[in-house]
């Protein structure tokens, strides 16, 4: 058989089979002229019948595509085709127009999370767009480029995977869960240590930064002062829950609306031998001040994409020295930081009166 892997003929994804390599471009996945939602909808769903109110949604979540707007709630009474825009149109729109990024449904049931990402996946593919070779599954499925579609149902297990966009279409099953103090604070409780978690930063990157640099810190913050106590004996779960609101007071102050006192209960990055908060923080001010690097001298990308290859070739420190950077000096990390302040300065002007 030798000679078929990588052979055109035989092997038409060039790809090996890996999951990590991306299959080749072909013909329909060229970078076109880009399609507005509306259109899509028109190649899609030829017989959809556009009216008032559609004509309205269709605009605002353009504007979620183009990245004006970066949260959107959408409330109305039944049967008015909010699920077939937002839950099912709009996604295989998104996906063809990001194909390396990850759009998230959830749904009270994954059931439904399934029946809307299914949906999606038809009208993905309805327009001519192909889907990965090696994963077509309802609940996730991949790009080409290695984007797609993730969906589960809410408390569901979205624990490895992260999105771009994310949909939550029905979250109760009906009155009676809306209606149950119970039920929202369960609700609020996954939406907050699971759903938000999973969020990868956006357009300008200020969602994901927010989290590793505010909540990162909080567990930081708790690691510390368990740690420090456990030394003199074994700490009561109320001591725990006591200790998590702290860090969560002092970290996030009254930005935070609802704290989540068993953050430690479900997070198992907790019951390891290292800190929480290490590999996160150190990833993003380590890319920030790589992209900093970038900014300042334009022919960076070459040395970008060496820096690439060889990571997996040194430790974090000589990796770092050959490319001109000190991951010792405090002045490297705090390049940064600087970017976080800029985003934090935008975001001051933009809602200052």
């Amino acid at each position: 058989m030798a000679g078929l892997l990588l052979d055109p003929a035989t092997d038409l994804w060039a790809d090996w089979g890996l999951l990590d390599v991306p299959d080749p471009n072909r013909s329909q996945t060229q970078q076109q002229e880009q399609q507005s939602f509306r259109d899509f909808i028109v190649a899609a769903y030829p017989g959809y019948a556009f009216h008032t109110w559609a004509e309205r949604l269709i605009a605002l979540l353009q504007r979620v595509a183009d990245g004006e707007l970066n949260r959107l709630i959408v409330c109305c009474p039944t049967r008015l085709g909010k699920s077939l825009l937002v839950s099912k149109l709009f996604p295989a729109y998104w996906v063809s127009r990001y194909p390396q990024r990850f759009c998230a449904i959830a749904s009270y049931s994954a059931e439904l999370a399934y029946a809307h990402s299914r949906e999606a996946r038809h009208y993905y593919r309805a327009v001519g767009h192909p889907l990965s070779k090696d994963s077509t599954a309802v609940g996730n499925w991949l790009t080409p480029e290695r984007g797609g579609c993730i969906a589960a149902g809410v408390r569901g297990p979205f624990t490895g995977k992260g999105y771009a966009l994310g949909i939550i279409d029905a979250p109760y099953k009906g009155p009676e869960d809306a209606n149950s103090a119970g039920q929202r604070q369960k609700l609020i409780e996954w939406f907050q240590s699971v759903w938000l978690t999973r969020a990868e930063p956006g357009v300008n990157g200020s969602a994901g930064a927010a989290q590793v640099v505010v909540d990162i810190h909080s567990r930081f913050l708790f690691e510390s002062w368990v740690f420090q106590r456990r030394k003199a004996r074994e700490l009561s779960p109320r001591e725990f829950k006591e200790l998590m609101l702290k860090a969560q007071e002092e970290a996030y102050g009254e930005a935070l609306a609802t704290r989540h006192p068993y953050m430690w209960a479900v997070k198992g990055h907790y019951y390891g031998a290292d800190f929480y908060n290490y590999p996160y923080t150190f990833g993003l001010l380590f890319g920030l001040a790589v992209y900093q690097e970038a900014k300042e001298d334009p022919g960076f990308a070459g040395r970008y994409e060496a820096l690439l290859a060889e990571s997996g070739r040194y430790r974090a420190k000589e990796l770092a020295l050959r490319f001109g950077f000190d991951l010792e000096s405090v002045d490297f990390w705090r390049r940064g930081i600087r970017v976080l302040e800029e985003k934090v300065a935008q975001l001051e002007r933009m809602i200052s009166p």
